[in-house]
């Protein structure tokens, strides 16, 4: 029965994402993002030059090795780290035996994190980003920072992110949810414990109000 709720509200998410683009199609093919205004609450906004469907410049291109990552970073982060999500729990959810939990601390701390921005491409934006994402703060101010790592446009050559600045979102953990702020918004929804590994899954908005899908593991 929980596994079938969380596909019904999975599905509602994407339908809602369907809707979303289309109602901004237009806005979102023009070449510089606008900010899209704040539901509710007071939080920092980043520049739009942070925005998730404008990379930084300062990029390097190439494939490194997993033994020496690029630009820097001590840990290497690959597409074959979400297959999880890629080849399963995008079509049939978390097994049975997966352990759903909404405790603020235990969503706290580093993950590894892949963004399928604009996933049905109907933006004509289709992306996907690898980075680190740093969760901290407490229940009432939650700061979760975007340490940019690799990314792909669609049918282009992939990149690195080489010294670019880090993002920040802003906000609140709330009924088992962490909703923020920052260059969009972002809504870390369903995390899960399973097979020794905890997961994650969430949806974002740039601030044209582009859609994407969030995915964490660690």
């Amino acid at each position: 029965m929980r596994k079938l709720y969380n596909l019904v509200v999975l599905a509602i998410d994407l339908i809602l994402l369907v809707v979303i683009i289309r109602s901004v199609g237009a806005e979102a093919n023009s070449d510089t993002l606008t900010e899209r205004p704040a539901e509710s609450g007071t939080y920092a906004v980043m520049p739009e030059s942070q925005n998730l469907a404008e990379p930084d410049n300062n990029v390097s291109q190439g494939i490194p090795s997993e033994d020496v990552p690029p630009g820097g970073y001590e840990e290497y982060i690959g597409m074959e780290d979400f297959e999880w999500y890629t080849s399963n729990i995008s079509e049939n959810w978390f097994p049975e035996e997966a352990i759903q939990f909404n405790e603020f601390q235990r969503m706290k701390g580093k993950w590894r994190a892949y963004i399928k921005f604009d996933p049905m491409n109907e933006a004509g934006r289709r992306q996907d980003m690898l980075l680190h994402i740093y969760i901290s703060g407490d229940e009432e101010n939650v700061t979760a920072e975007y340490d940019w790592y690799w990314y792909q446009h669609l049918n282009e050559p992939e990149g690195y992110y080489d010294d670019s600045e880090n993002s920040y979102y802003y906000g609140a953990y709330k009924d088992g949810e962490i909703h923020a702020e920052g260059a969009g918004d972002v809504v870390f929804r369903y995390f899960y414990e399973w097979d020794g590994e905890e997961y994650a899954i969430g949806v974002m908005h740039s601030q044209a109000g582009v859609p994407a899908i969030l995915c964490m593991m660690r």
